[in-house]
């Protein structure tokens, strides 16, 4: 780019005007919020660097579609709910259920830019039906089954993500009405997902969320459930955590350049 001014433009010129969602609208509706999201915080970045505020050309009209409890309930059991096959695939539609909490969370800039404002009403349900879809043999959230209704997916990465909604960095909870619950059920599905057989060197998709999941199933577990956990289970964390550190100097430090790569051996 030429400069600032003719990147913000760029981006903001890929805005649709039917949708209001910076996505094809050929893509089913339940894929634009991310994608939409994403370009929101560099467009926000890039107009606090040039000091002026964000103006879109289009409001966010995608989003009149679940814009009341009844109509979000709607869509986070649609998504949540997935076959066999997308089970088995590295994301599920799950993750387009999870990207909402960022309006109720603060992380994402919709709501902080009034760009697009729900209710409290709307919070308070998108909150409920999170705490109401926790699973309490794994203490995860994540995808169903379509036939049985029940997890079909250790989604460690999407998990992640959603407990800091209902506990802060301390450990202690955010909200007295939905207090965290299964911590220690959590803290062991972590464990096991944590302990799996790293990818192929090949399938750089695979270890992506390879990367992902470590990353954040670390952060999850040092800095919101340490305090909870068994002494056996921390030291079953600690070894596994270990071995993440030897794999990313050995597979992704690049010692010429003092620098770590974004894949293995590349």
């Amino acid at each position: 780019f030429i400069n600032k001014e003719n990147e913000y433009e760029f981006y903001l010129n890929l805005q649709n005007p039917r949708t209001g969602a910076f996505m094809d609208d050929s893509y089913p509706a339940c894929t634009f919020n991310e994608p939409t999201e994403n370009i929101l915080s560099h467009l926000a970045a890039l107009a606090e660097e040039m000091g002026h505020p964000l103006n879109l050309k289009y409001p966010l009209k995608y989003l009149d579609e679940i814009n009341t409890p009844e109509t979000l309930q709607a869509f986070l059991n649609d998504v949540s709910n997935v076959g066999w096959i997308a089970a088995k695939l590295p994301q599920t539609t799950f993750l387009f259920a999870r990207s909402l909490l960022s309006y109720y969370n603060g992380e994402g800039v919709m709501d902080e830019k009034n760009l697009y404002c729900f209710s409290l009403e709307w919070k308070q349900a998108l909150l409920q039906w999170f705490y109401a879809n926790q699973d309490p043999q794994t203490g995860f959230w994540g995808p169903k089954s379509r036939m049985t209704g029940k997890i079909i997916k250790k989604d460690l990465t999407n998990t992640a993500s959603v407990i800091k909604t209902f506990i802060d960095r301390s450990g202690n909870d955010i909200h007295a009405s939905f207090p965290l619950r299964y911590k220690k059920e959590m803290f062991k599905t972590a464990l096991e997902v944590l302990g799996e057989p790293m990818p192929d060197d090949k399938n750089m998709a695979e270890w992506h969320e390879w990367s992902l999941k470590m990353g954040k199933g670390t952060t999850m577990l040092t800095r919101y459930l340490w305090d909870d956990a068994s002494r056996h289970d921390k030291e079953t964390a600690k070894a596994l955590i270990e071995d993440y550190i030897k794999t990313i100097f050995e597979k992704y430090y690049v010692s010429d350049e003092g620098a770590f790569s974004h894949y293995p051996n590349s």
